[in-house]
């Protein structure tokens, strides 16, 4: 039954409620089932084709009619809020039918001329693939994040900060250090933490939980790291919780300056 029938006859419309607060404001049924046991996480880059259309079964839109892939980074707002949610549960290959209601979509205002206020959309989607985030300044792949959990707020640790954190290193499927640890952003070195791992907790919001992969140049490097059993040139991973912060804002000197500090 299309939706169209669907409304005609005043049946309930087709598939599983997965929003957050089970309000049904967003139904999935798939269509084809994708293949791995991995969905995408928060930050994470998608790439996805798509059709949209109204109840009454008018098309607004779609990616394949452009023969044009669309990506955008998942969590972030890029898209409506019906999206962030329905893609975050799919796999590579899977397609998927989900029907938006307005909240979850463009609401009262609606998207002039071809979205109504107050519209009810159905969406088919496939994804095609997922990446996780490349924090490094040239984009060279040397850390990538992929967010667990959501930090609170906007604020981000700077140079000198004061770090909490709880983590766990792994290399290949052993884990090398795990505990919890209180330093100053720059100190970490000293604290047997390659400098990887100190870029990637600037991009961190407070309770923000991340996995982070660290490539050879970002971890320990071509001498590895024989505290812990690390050999030359290894890729890295980092489960990391970052429990609280104390950002410097400009710190006082020694001979007793002002300093400015947002405390998160």
């Amino acid at each position: 039954m299309t939706a169209e029938e669907m409304k005609a006859d005043g049946a309930p419309l087709e598939g599983v409620d997965i929003t957050p607060k089970r309000d049904e404001g967003v139904l999935k049924v798939v269509k084809r089932e994708g293949t791995g046991t991995e969905s995408p996480m928060i930050g994470d880059k998608v790439t996805v084709h798509y059709t949209g259309w109204l109840l009454d079964g008018t098309k607004f839109d779609s990616s394949l009619d452009r023969r044009d892939k669309f990506s955008f980074d998942l969590g972030k707002g890029e898209v409506i809020k019906a999206w962030d949610i329905a893609v975050a549960t799919m796999k590579v290959g899977e397609i998927c039918q989900i029907t938006c209601k307005p909240e979850y979509a463009y609401g009262l205002a609606g998207s002039p001329p071809k979205i109504p206020p107050n519209a009810t959309l159905i969406f088919e989607i496939e994804l095609f693939e997922f990446k996780g985030e490349d924090l490094t300044d040239d984009e060279d792949g040397g850390i990538i994040r992929r967010i667990c959990k959501k930090g609170e707020g906007y604020s981000k640790p700077n140079e000198g900060a004061l770090v909490e954190i709880q983590f766990e290193g792994r290399y290949k499927d052993r884990a090398f250090d795990k505990r919890e640890l209180r330093f100053e952003i720059g100190e970490g070195d000293n604290y047997d933490l390659p400098h990887g791992l100190e870029k990637a907790i600037q991009k961190m919001e407070k309770s923000e939980e991340s996995i982070f992969y660290l490539k050879p140049n970002y971890g320990f490097g071509s001498t590895g790291k024989e505290k812990f059993q690390i050999p030359p040139d290894a890729e890295l991973q980092y489960e990391v919780k970052l429990k609280s912060f104390e950002k410097v804002g400009m710190r006082a000197n020694k001979l007793g300056g002002v300093g400015i500090v947002d405390t998160a």
